[in-house]
């Protein structure tokens, strides 16, 4: 090394070259980097849908649930299934087991499953839809067309806006809510086809065979002329379908479609709302490619947009809502903004301490590192996103530590009188080795974050590759271009006492004070020790007894949802003018604090693609978005207590009202999610609520509710199985008689250029609202004589259910809510309950399994995975000084200092009111293999002076003399470095504030420790060492005289052997 160290320092030409080579190329890179919200993420989901129009929760999760399930159980590789049955619709959701390797395998194997799943409905109108859930699917901005205009012309608006919204080169897809797909219902008097001898089957069969565009081959004439044969009867408007002819005779006379049924050019049923600021309005939302950058996608749309909407002559309103974007830009000027302030506070922290030109070429590392950071982050394909910046921010304070070390040190060797190349190339060796281990420590801590599991994991997994990218870049410049840089612009200043700054007079007099403390501590150290054995005993108990654990603690909540659920059996109609009074209460927010809010009617969803969505004419949601904090007087609580108190006169409308904050961070669940598990509803149901009593019981719990509803009452058609037989009906037969006069039956489709338009045979809904239809249906048999259906069947009525879910192919109810964080956290709500599950519900309901879900899960995955990544990191960093030290005592006097970063993080966090969570641990992690830096270049300084023949007491404070300015330097600049953001000067996100947190005051009080007590710990360490040594002798006799008579016996026994 010493070899390329010198060569750097003789050819500075060739350094600065490649220097601005990688600055060059960090810039290119910096300007083709997409810009995020959070990194692409696999979330491991895959989802099953399927769709089968008008059968209820109990014949979806009969026909279609189970035997999806049964064929899903042969995959491997599947770590979890949770299924929805629900009126029309199936949906499966799978988790994939985050072990598995190949999950391109699972996904295959799983849509194998799916496609050999055999006997399922016949009458499917299409097969079960396998998707993959990927972050890079999700929608970056949301455009409502609005216009008091009807629907067709509405829909002519919103599809040519998106015709130009699709050519943006940076947009994949365009999906829309609230479009109603044009249909032609033919509605059949059931009368009139009674009368004339008719079923809707005989109509729907006419429209059938009529509607064709069938080619009939090629023609070629004998003048050489070459025709295309069509056979042409394709149905083009309304018009065209009355005038089909049902039936003839011989004497001229027919049945027209006309004559028995009124056609309508019309929209398929309503079967949800959706509403702008309480408008009816078509959602166009927008998802960007992978490789769009999302600042510039949401750009283009809304120019595109705008300029469209200038085009419709003021009939057309048009405007935005879920803008992701607007998160991002404000995330990373926050980051930026901080990294700025970060930026100046390190560098005048150098200047502070060293000369204006060390100081100088010191923070022209910086730079140079985070601009090659830059070019190795884009190389391996990482954008510019909330984590991969903030993971930047926390090393710009740890990439000049490095530089420091090695400046400080050549600079004391230019004092010392040798020329400035050959301090460059001496003062870099003497600390060479220690600056790789500090390095490698701090390497060693972020490594194990590679192998956290879950969504959390894949979140966080990007920011080790920075940090390694952004450490291995400035290690680099410190020990190559940083000596070259020193050896051609930094020269020594020699100058008289007298002529000393002010700063090194008050820094003399520092060392000084310093000197003597050590002097003492050494002097009293076991005492010493004990004291901060009591300070960590101390911290401990504060930790046990103060301290909360929240996943992501609430923080610039600037949207909520507001759900709602009316009684079983509102229509949707009905339930809009209910939710209307909500509206109006969103309405009158002051403009200060409502930006937009979005009505949902018949649906409640977390998100887009949410695969757990409800569904049902009674139930909805209001999606509300609010103007950023820091422009509003009110948080985000206090706009939601108003809101609930201003629901109470109109609960009576509503079964339940709930309120959900939108947190910052992954997708993680409800604060509190127990779902029970097993075969029976009923003994579920029972659980439940006696789950739900106890829960209300424990203060700070709030929204408490489960996902289990009754449904509908269903009318169900009994056949009678002997009278249908001697009918000649089978079952099949008046089914679909059934359906095809309440659901309407699609006869054919018309075929347009941009649309596909369903022609649908139905009676009039004034007949179908009536269980009087049942007295007028009639049905073919084979021979095609038409049997009164109530001749064979008769009804009953029956309860039925909105909703059936399944966890691994068992039943499952959820009970669900959220805390109030101020009183209780979800860990101490789940330490509580699960108290009282193991002494009133598993014993005596064997039969119900308990499983946490939610936040509580991940809280507990999280856990798991941080004692791991904790271990590995500190096995790791000890392998490290081990190595550098050659010695296994050293390391750990050394690893000492990382209990005294906990302690520091422990005091910050009860100081500043702030729970524990996720990024805090992360920062803990991050924290253990910065603070023995230090540490390590005090020890490797010791053990030099040691080596030279000096004293055990003459090294330690000759080492504490020489490292007190770069330990002090190296710590304030981390810390300076990461106060913006853990104080937010530069902006506020309390999203990564607890992580910049804990690692500044752990290095903090970790500093103040380690500058004292680690030579104390040293010194202990080799008086143990020395009266080890001292008594081996004696030991070693003892032992030899305690195997003495052992030796004997085992002698004489095996002599006796032998003589035998």
């Amino acid at each position: 090394m010493k070899r390329l160290i010198t060569f750097c320092v003789n050819n500075s030409l060739f350094v600065n070259l490649a220097a601005l080579f990688f600055i060059g190329a960090g810039l290119m890179s910096l300007i083709q980097m997409g810009r995020e919200a959070f990194p692409k993420v696999n979330y491991d989901v895959v989802t099953v849908q399927t769709n089968y129009f008008g059968a209820p929760a109990q014949e979806i999760e009969k026909l279609i649930t189970i035997k999806l399930e049964d064929e899903l159980k042969e995959v491997d590789g599947i770590d979890e299934t949770v299924s929805v049955s629900t009126e029309n619709v199936s949906v499966i959701v799978i988790k994939l087991d985050p072990d598995e390797k190949d999950k391109r395998k699972v996904v295959n194997d799983i849509q194998r499953a799916v496609d050999r799943t055999g006997d399922l409905p016949a009458d499917l109108e299409d097969d079960p839809i396998v998707t993959e859930i990927e972050s890079d699917n999700f929608p970056v901005i949301n455009v409502s067309v609005a216009a008091d205009i009807e629907e067709h012309a509405l829909q002519n608006v919103a599809r040519h806006l998106e015709t130009e919204l699709l050519d943006i080169s940076g947009v994949a897809k365009v999906s829309r809510l609230g479009w109603r797909d044009r249909e032609i219902w033919v509605e059949v008097n059931p009368d009139v086809v009674n009368r004339d001898k008719l079923s809707l089957e005989n109509v729907a069969m006419a429209l059938a065979t009529q509607n064709l565009n069938s080619p009939g081959g090629t023609l070629d004439t004998p003048d050489g002329g070459e025709f295309l044969v069509r056979t042409m009867g394709e149905f083009e408007n309304a018009d065209g379908i009355k005038k089909v002819i049902i039936r003839a005779n011989d004497l001229g006379n027919w049945i027209t479609v006309g004559d028995v049924a009124e056609v309508k050019d019309t929209f398929e049923d309503d079967d949800r709302i959706e509403k702008t600021r309480g408008k009816k309005t078509i959602t166009l939302t927008v998802i960007k490619k992978e490789s769009g950058d999302i600042i510039d996608v949401v750009n283009e749309v809304k120019r595109v947009s705008k300029a469209f909407e200038a085009q419709q002559d003021g009939q057309v309103e048009i405007s935005f809502f879920d803008d992701m974007s607007y998160y991002v830009k404000r995330r990373l000027n926050v980051l930026v903004n901080n990294g700025k302030v970060g930026m100046v506070l390190v560098v005048g922290s150098l200047i502070v301490f060293m000369t204006k030109r060390l100081a100088l070429m010191t923070a022209m590392g910086i730079p140079i590192a985070l601009l090659t950071t830059f070019f190795l982050m884009h190389t391996l394909g990482l954008s510019i996103n909330l984590v991969t910046m903030f993971a930047l921010i926390m090393v710009l304070g740890l990439i000049v530590d490095d530089a420091i070390v090695i400046s400080e040190n050549v600079y004391r060797h230019m004092e010392s009188g040798k020329s400035p190349k050959q301090a460059a190339v001496d003062g870099t060796m003497e600390v060479a080795l220690p600056v790789i281990s500090t390095v490698l420590t701090t390497i060693a801590a972020f490594i194990p974050l590679f192998f956290m599991t879950g969504i959390m994991g894949k979140f966080i997994r990007c920011i080790p590759v920075v940090v390694v990218a952004a450490l291995s870049a400035s290690l680099i410049e410190a020990l190559f271009v940083l000596p070259s840089h020193l050896a051609d612009f930094v020269k020594p200043q020699r100058r008289r006492q007298h002529e000393k700054s002010a700063f090194d007079h008050h820094f003399q007099g520092f060392r000084i004070r310093y000197l003597r403390l050590l002097r003492w501590v050494i002097h009293h150290r076991y005492k010493a020790l004990g004291l901060v054995f009591a300070i960590f005993v101390g911290s401990f108990i504060l930790f046990k007894v103060g301290m909360r654990f929240v996943l992501f603690p609430q923080g610039l909540i600037e949207e909520f949802f507001v759900r709602t659920k009316a009684p079983i059996g509102t229509s949707l109609q009905e339930n809009e003018k209910r939710m209307e009074k909500i509206e109006a209460l969103i309405e009158a927010l002051p403009k200060g604090e409502l930006d937009n809010y979005i009505t949902q009617v018949g649906l409640t969803r977390e998100g887009f693609d949410d695969p757990y969505s409800n569904r049902g004419s009674h139930i909805g949601q209001l999606h509300i978005f609010l103007t950023p904090e820091k422009d509003r007087k009110r948080h985000a609580d206090q706009i939601i207590d108003q809101l609930r108190k201003e629901t109470e006169p109109i609960k009576d409308l509503f079964d339940e009202i709930e309120f959900e904050k939108v947190r910052a961070g992954p997708p993680v669940g409800k604060p509190i999610s127990i779902r029970l598990r097993g075969d029976s509803l009923a003994r579920l149901e029972e659980v439940a609520d006696k789950v739900k009593a106890e829960l209300k019981t424990i203060k700070g719990t709030k929204d408490i509710k489960d996902d289990f509803d009754p449904g509908k009452k269903e009318l169900r058609v009994v056949i009678d199985g002997e009278k249908a037989k001697k009918a000649y009906l089978t079952v099949r037969d008046i089914a679909t008689t059934v359906k095809s006069a309440i659901d309407g039956y699609v006869a054919t489709t018309i075929q347009k250029t941009d649309e596909e338009i369903d022609v649908i045979v139905r009676y009039p809904k004034s007949y179908t609202n009536s269980r009087e239809i049942f007295n007028r249906l009639y049905t073919p048999n084979q021979y095609g004589n038409l049997i009164p259906i109530n001749k064979v069947a008769h009804l009953e009525e029956a309860a039925g259910i909105q909703a059936i879910k399944r966890l691994d192919s068992k039943r499952m109810i959820q009970v669900s809510g959220d805390v109030d964080e101020d009183v209780v956290t979800p860990l101490e709500v789940q330490k509580k309950i699960g108290k009282f599950l193991n002494k009133e519900i598993i014993p005596h309901y064997p039969e119900v399994t308990v499983k946490y879900g939610g936040e509580q899960e991940e809280t507990q995955n999280s856990f798991a995975d941080f004692q791991r990544a904790f271990v590995l990191a500190a096995f790791l960093i000890f392998i490290i000084m081990a190595c550098n030290f050659n010695s296994v005592i050293q390391p750990l006097v050394v690893m000492v200092s990382i209990p005294f970063g906990l302690v520091g993080v422990i005091l910050a966090f009860f100081l500043h009111h702030q729970p524990l969570s996720f990024m805090a641990m992360l920062g803990m992690i991050g924290l253990s293999g910065v603070v023995v830096n230090d540490s390590i270049v005090l020890v490797d300084f010791i053990n030099q002076h040691l080596k030279m023949g000096w004293t055990r007491a003459h090294a330690v404070f000759s080492a504490g003399r020489l490292r007190l300015r770069p330990v002090l330097l190296t710590s304030i600049s981390t810390v300076v470095g990461l106060a913006p953001v853990a104080y937010g000067i530069g902006g506020s996100d309390p999203f990564i504030k607890p992580m910049a947190l804990a690692i500044a005051w752990g290095l903090f009080l970790a500093t103040a420790l380690t500058l004292l007590v680690i030579p104390c710990i040293y010194i202990v360490a080799d008086d143990l060492k020395q009266k080890t040594l001292k008594r081996a002798p004696q030991i070693w006799s003892i032992v030899l005289e305690r195997l003495k008579p052992l030796w004997q016996t085992v002698k004489s026994k095996s002599t006796a052997l032998l003589k035998r």
